[in-house]
């Protein structure tokens, strides 16, 4: 399934492209992403990011296709296709809205009328009845248990006896509405609101910080990319090529400062994807150049892309461009889904010898040959082995464990990790894929008695 999502997205970018800047950049722009290693790998994996960024370009396609046309076209059609995006993830909530605005931004700048309230109110009509569409598209598709909310049961019941407790009681208890897509929503929203952790380059932080999707979307575009990106940011000719994707890039940059949940890029793949739009406008300019150098460096950057992508099959997961490379290792710079996300088992069978024993094994997959008790032996902390850095080390004294790079450097996991992690800091890994072999040092009995290394 999620390969047709793949040959969806890249038809969706084809269509955006052609319409914002042109054929040529449209085929241009289907290149570049057929050869990004981030995205192609992700369209291997069963998961909803591919989808929800195929039904994202969806809707801005829709809409763009739909500006100046019948009411139909030009807010039924979007709508719906904003309510599948929906469906597919919840991100879409924010993403779809921000990059019709894009276009409504430049297309005010471009009418050069001032915007008065009469205007101002048909705008905002049309665009809270796209939105309407869409939420209402979403909630059918979900559909209901026809069932009452416990929770809201629950707090009706607390409330004081009296005529509110009465109408509330009542109304919980006949409301039979949920469960419904509005949860979803709704979860997504405080997710974002609340975030977790993050860990970037050897940096953890318990919350997140504004600086991440910047700095990791710098690691994650290829080499080509970037400079076909800076190429574009800098030149004034290719800049107004097309504003509306210089703008929806922009708006999408500073709307990541704000996301919170930093787990991976694949929540900016809008912005991300965005990137190579404006480099392939970049690309398709030095294309054009009459000066036969220009194009040979044009060829060069789409081979150079081509070749990093190629270099990083069949991990692309844990891609990192060669520029942040030689600043240092991808799994000190990255975490969670930008390197480890529980892919490594089958490499580790592949590469380390079957033990006597089952290997302890520190992993937060799902993968069921972790399970494997002819191979595997799960660990997970616990006290009061796990109370300490020296705790840790006496309890696998002599010992090889397997460790996910998540669980080795990453967000904070618990204050059992955080020991975990000191325990390991001076010992040697054997690197396999996304996953560490290390091998903890025997400990003296005075050691041990001492709690001592």
């Amino acid at each position: 399934t999620t390969l047709v999502f793949w040959w969806l997205l890249l038809v969706a970018v084809f269509g955006v492209s052609r319409n914002l800047c042109g054929r040529k950049v449209a085929w241009m722009t289907v290149v570049l992403i057929c050869l990004e290693p981030t995205l192609t790998s992700h369209a291997a994996l069963a998961t909803t990011d591919i989808a929800s960024l195929s039904t994202i370009l969806l809707a801005w396609w829709a809409h763009l296709e739909g500006r100046g046309q019948s009411t139909f076209r030009r807010l039924v059609v979007p709508g719906v296709a904003y309510g599948l995006a929906l469906f597919a993830k919840a991100s879409a909530l924010a993403f779809v809205p921000l990059l019709i605005f894009s276009c409504d931004l430049v297309a005010w700048w471009m009418d050069g009328r001032s915007l008065d309230a009469g205007r101002f109110r048909n705008w905002l009509r049309e665009r809270l009845a796209m939105v309407g569409i869409g939420v209402l598209t979403v909630f059918l598709m979900v559909g209901s248990d026809w069932g009452t909310e416990p929770t809201f049961v629950k707090w009706a019941r607390s409330i004081p006896d009296g005529l509110l407790s009465r109408c509330m009681v009542f109304v919980s208890e006949n409301l039979r509405i949920f469960t419904n897509a509005g949860e979803g929503l709704a979860q997504q929203i405080k997710h974002n609101l609340r975030g977790h952790g993050a860990y970037l380059l050897g940096y953890e932080a318990p919350r997140a910080f504004f600086w991440y999707f910047p700095v990791l979307l710098s690691i994650k575009l290829s080499a080509s990319g970037l400079i076909l990106l800076g190429t574009f940011l800098a030149t004034r000719s290719f800049r107004v090529v097309c504003p509306t994707l210089a703008v929806a890039f922009c708006i999408l940059f500073l709307f990541s400062l704000n996301c919170r949940v930093q787990i991976g890029v694949r929540l900016i793949f809008p912005l991300f994807i965005l990137a190579y739009f404006l480099g392939a406008i970049a690309l398709s300019g030095l294309w054009s150049a009459k000066n036969k150098w220009i194009r040979a460096v044009a060829i060069s950057m789409l081979l150079a892309h081509g070749a990093e992508g190629f270099s990083a099959y069949p991990q692309g997961i844990m891609f990192a461009n060669a520029p942040w490379r030689g600043i240092g290792d991808p799994d000190w710079m990255m975490s969670d889904s930008n390197y480890d996300w529980g892919q490594g088992i089958p490499l580790a069978k592949r590469m380390i010898e079957q033990q006597d024993q089952p290997l302890g094994l520190l992993y937060f997959g799902t993968d069921p040959a972790a399970d494997d008790p002819a191979w595997f032996r799960r660990l997970m902390p616990k006290k009061p082995d796990w109370d300490s850095p020296e705790g840790i080390r006496n309890l696998f004294a002599g010992k090889t464990i397997l460790v996910g790079a998540s669980v080795a450097r990453g967000g904070p996991l618990g204050k059992e990790f955080s020991h975990f992690r000191k325990a390991i800091q001076e010992l040697d890994w054997r690197t396999i894929g996304c996953m560490h072999m290390i091998a903890f040092p025997l400990v003296s009995a005075h050691e041990a008695d001492l709690g001592l290394k």
